[in-house]
């Protein structure tokens, strides 16, 4: 076999191979969503693909389940539901720990509605375990309809990457529904 054509075969095969290898982090704006289960499809709530949890620390009479009612996109989307306020006004949706590092850019995006009310919903990365530190937090007023909301920011140098994840966190009586939820990295500005 011609060298020339056994080189002109090689390189674009060479070139293929390096694109599926080279990590999603080289990447940028192209990275996959760091969350599993972002749309709620792998139901219910306690199942090994469900990938998020309720966290009832307060023992409130609450209520989490997957709705098909009116989700966004696919089939179900999450209802999240303090019925009764028994101790503290506190319940936390939360999902698994995140692949994040100190420093990293990252785009979070999600779609919420839910009864308007004077108290909005906590959203936050956070380290799980004691001494629960908050690296980034907005505050979401809900409304009737779904409305999306995107997020753009830098974690912090003393982010803890083994034990942080997303969560958000209801304070009051009151039902929010969520869906397509995605955390991906994005390039710093």
């Amino acid at each position: 076999m011609n060298r020339h054509l056994l080189i002109a075969r090689v390189i674009p095969l060479f070139a293929a191979l390096l694109l599926i290898l080279t990590p999603h982090v080289a990447r940028g704006a192209d990275d996959p969503n760091m969350l599993k289960n972002p749309g709620f499809e792998n139901g219910p709530m306690g199942s090994p693909d469900y990938h998020w949890s309720l966290n009832n620390w307060a023992k409130n009479e609450v209520e989490a389940a997957l709705d098909e009612t009116n989700p966004h996109s696919g089939k179900f989307c999450q209802r999240i539901t303090m019925k009764k306020i028994v101790d503290k006004p506190d319940v936390q949706f939360i999902s698994r720990v995140l692949p994040l590092k100190p420093n990293m850019t990252v785009e979070l995006r999600f779609w919420m509605r839910g009864n308007p009310s004077e108290k909005p919903v906590m959203v936050q990365f956070r380290k799980y375990p004691a001494p629960y530190t908050t690296y980034w937090k907005a505050m979401i007023s809900l409304t009737a309809e779904w409305k999306e909301y995107v997020f753009r920011m830098p974690l912090p140098a003393t982010l803890d990457p083994e034990q942080t994840g997303l969560m958000f966190d209801l304070q009051d009586e009151n039902t929010f529904w969520l869906d397509d939820v995605s955390v991906k990295q994005v390039p710093a500005e």
